[in-house]
């Protein structure tokens, strides 16, 4: 146990050293360093609570596109003065490395596997902290108009698929991961016209996916019909879980309907209309998922509003620091809503 904290007290500081070196560096190779801490770190993480398999799953995949990354990277160091196609050639294979990172179509598998097996303070952290670097170098990257082409492909077979896979899903791992490739679709597209954008939205993301993983796991749920069978679900919980899982969705008026705002407002007269079309289109029908959800949790509401009226004091603090967390994501919001 003592073993676990001292790694866990270790991992912490390397995570955010690995994510400070990244932004706060001009060099491909820093950055390719900064990838490797952050990779080694994350690693015994998951080797404090998870088998070995997704362990070795997670560094091969990982390490593949940290090795192509770096390569492609001293090229463009090397090829500065030389063809501007072999630039651009290095250019398109280091974001395909990034988009291997993320997890993101047609690089899509290991993701949602890794996930399924994660317990949920590693999700939470996969889905979020584990996407900053990847997704900084992506923006510096797609500073090259050429890319832009290649990027709305990908965003939209990414949506697409995302959305088409979240049909009949009842693992709540399986939709938070193919949530976490729905939103990364937005962020993708946020980046083609403003470089700014997407950090307001990968902030408000990650806020409310950090609230809503930090539910299930105290909750200890991981499918939807659990929500029925949960001895520590009362009220409060599921109010706030109600408001997080739209706000996910994007349902108007809640926190994350501004995100989705924001990018179409920014993008929409630069970008093909048919394209912004079928994003919407997948983004609705991911709304009617998490509707399905929400209505499991309406029903475990009437149960609990029925048989278990009072809160335990325990529950009362965390359901307080989440509702703190909600609030400042609609002040965050308001503060940055395009006027």
């Amino acid at each position: 146990m003592y073993l676990n904290l001292y790694k866990s007290l270790f991992i912490t500081p390397m995570l955010s050293l690995s994510t400070l070196i990244s932004i706060s560096s001009n060099s491909w190779f820093f950055n390719w360093m900064s990838l490797e801490i952050n990779l080694l770190s994350f690693i015994t993480l998951i080797s404090i609570y998870n088998k070995s398999l997704n362990l070795m799953k997670y560094f091969l995949i990982q390490s593949f596109s940290s090795t192509i990354f770096l390569f492609f990277s001293l090229n463009m160091i090397i090829l500065t003065k030389s063809s501007s196609n072999l630039l651009l050639a290095s250019s398109y294979l280091m974001t395909l490395s990034l988009l291997i990172k993320l997890g993101i179509y047609p690089f899509h598998s290991w993701f949602i596997s890794l996930m399924n097996n994660l317990n949920w303070i590693n999700c939470m952290i996969i889905s979020t902290w584990q996407k900053i670097i990847p997704l900084y170098l992506l923006n510096q990257l797609l500073s090259n108009p050429s890319l832009n082409y290649f990027i709305m492909l990908i965003t939209l077979s990414n949506s697409t698929l995302s959305t088409i896979m979240t049909f009949n899903q009842t693992s709540l791992r399986s939709i938070m991961s193919l949530s976490s490739l729905n939103h990364l679709s937005w962020m993708l597209i946020s980046m083609l016209n403003n470089k700014m954008i997407w950090m307001i939205y990968f902030i408000n993301y990650s806020l409310i996916s950090i609230n809503l993983m930090l539910m299930f796991n105290k909750l200890n749920i991981f499918h939807i019909n659990e929500f029925l069978f949960s001895n520590h679900l009362n009220k409060y919980y599921i109010i706030l879980m109600l408001f997080s899982i739209l706000s996910l969705g994007g349902m108007p008026p809640f926190f994350g309907f501004f995100n989705k705002w924001m990018v179409v407002e920014f993008n929409f007269y630069n970008l093909n209309f048919n394209f912004f079309f079928i994003i919407l289109i997948n983004s609705v029908m991911f709304l009617y998922f998490y509707i399905r959800t929400i209505f499991m949790l309406v029903l475990t509401f009437n149960y609990s509003f029925k048989y278990n009226l009072i809160m335990n004091p325990i529950n009362f603090k965390n359901s307080l620091l989440i509702y703190m967390n909600l609030t400042f994501i609609f002040l965050f919001n308001i503060y940055f809503m395009p006027l």
